[in-house]
């Protein structure tokens, strides 16, 4: 069932609920946040936006590492409806002036070191604005202003000022612009829903069985669907606590998950393997659950998380930027299945396995993976061909090759085009 509502509204409902309870623990930072404490830090930024006139469908762009201060800035941009530009901050200086510049975005939020590469190309850009966050000193020079120094314009907004904004968003309005990762070509603008969002990651999360006792530690970067969907998003649904591990490092990841307690794990295939080889004779007692995608595992690598790190309840999951979540696995399934598929179709979701002519392929015949999704993105953003082409008759082309099972279990075989794929 789609929840037509925002995610402002939606979790200014469950931080209220929780405000004594840990939100954020930011490890890069050593910073932590309750429930509370993170709610009065975003209201802040809110109000600078508000101050400044960011407002309903403003573009702002965040290209900063995805830590507290991230989290914060993008909580206060939903709450306004204006559209978070997620972008990679660890790139090239004309990668990130090229998604500028296509994504209409005058407003960046950064940190010094990605706006040593933004402003070799600050006019061509035509910014209006740079807030950059966790610098050391106080200033205001020019567009560029620390986050202290944005945060004190916005000082005089009203409670009436914040209602007024927050009132004019709309469910269907567009939450975020993230790039694909171009695995068929130059990365295309995805333009992702605020109650479609909400409604996918509320259906994970009652496959997860999230609860408030739970700290789920990652290091996934905050500008792709898993960092900043299955990450942030998912868990302060539950009021949980969300712990970030930074850019990942296996010897702090090891540390963290033992030194904070963490009950779940979020990573990519890679990063559990690199866990395995470098913990030695180290366990983790409190690891009980771990979400696993981006990649294809394999059944022997899935057996050894499971007996090596002692995660009972592994979620292998397949999604994409287009639709968030397909599929996912649950705690009923048998452990073959868990190591041998990424599950099943979640509610609201049909996948269908076709040839190189459209057919319907039976089971266990490899071919595309087609998916019909209620949680489908609005579309490419200025590219209507590319979103023409990607979704037809309702159909998302996967590009990715696999099978289908008697029991409509997914299993991932391959791509039908080679895919560079850069950070693990």
């Amino acid at each position: 069932m789609l929840i037509k509502e925002t995610w402002g509204n939606y979790l200014r409902g469950k931080f209220e609920e929780n405000l004594d309870s840990l939100a954020i623990i930011d490890k890069s930072q050593n910073e932590r946040y309750t429930y509370g404490e993170l709610m009065i830090k975003s209201e802040s930024i809110e109000k600078a936006f508000i101050g400044y006139g960011v407002t309903r469908g403003t573009h702002v762009a965040l290209v900063l590492p995805g830590g507290a201060g991230w989290i914060t800035t993008f909580l206060a941009l939903i709450n306004i409806g204006a559209i978070a530009v997620c972008l990679n901050n660890d790139t090239t200086d004309l990668e990130i002036r090229d998604r500028l510049l296509y994504s209409d975005s005058k407003i960046v939020i950064t940190d010094e070191e990605t706006y040593g590469k933004i402003k070799l190309h600050e006019e061509e850009i035509g910014l209006d604005l740079a807030v950059i966050v966790g610098g050391k000193d106080r200033y205001s020079e020019g567009i560029c202003c620390d986050l202290s120094s944005f945060i004190e314009q916005g000082s005089g907004i009203t409670e009436t000022e914040i209602a007024s904004a927050r009132a004019k968003v709309r469910y269907d309005d567009i939450l975020t612009i993230q790039y694909t990762s171009g695995t068929t070509g130059t990365p295309k603008a995805v333009m992702s829903v605020h109650y479609k969002v909400l409604s996918n990651m509320k259906l994970n999360s009652e496959v997860f069985k999230y609860t408030k006792e739970d700290k789920i530690l990652s290091s996934l970067p905050m500008y792709h669907v898993m960092g900043c969907f299955f990450g942030c998003l998912m868990i302060f649904m539950s009021g949980g606590c969300l712990v970030l591990g930074g850019k990942f490092k296996t010897s702090k990841i090891i540390e963290a998950l033992i030194e904070e307690k963490c009950t779940s794990f979020h990573g990519v295939p890679t990063m559990y393997k690199l866990i395995m080889n470098k913990m030695g004779d180290r366990v983790f007692p409190d690891l009980n659950k771990g979400m696993i995608a981006g990649s294809y595992c394999d059944a022997e690598t899935m057996q050894a998380i499971i007996m090596d790190m002692g995660i009972k309840n592994m979620f292998p999951s397949y999604g994409q930027s287009e639709g968030c979540g397909y599929t996912q696995t649950s705690m009923e399934d048998s452990i073959e299945k868990i190591k041998t598929t990424v599950g099943r179709a979640i509610d609201g979701v049909e996948i269908k396995i076709v040839d190189d002519q459209l057919n319907t392929l039976v089971a266990n015949t490899e071919g595309e993976i087609l998916v019909k999704s209620e949680y489908r993105m609005s579309g490419y953003y200025k590219d209507e061909a590319a979103t023409n082409k990607g979704i037809i008759d309702g159909w998302i082309h996967t590009g990715d090759l696999g099978k289908l099972d008697e029991e409509g279990y997914l299993k991932i075989t391959g791509r039908k085009k080679d895919i560079i794929i850069r950070g693990g």
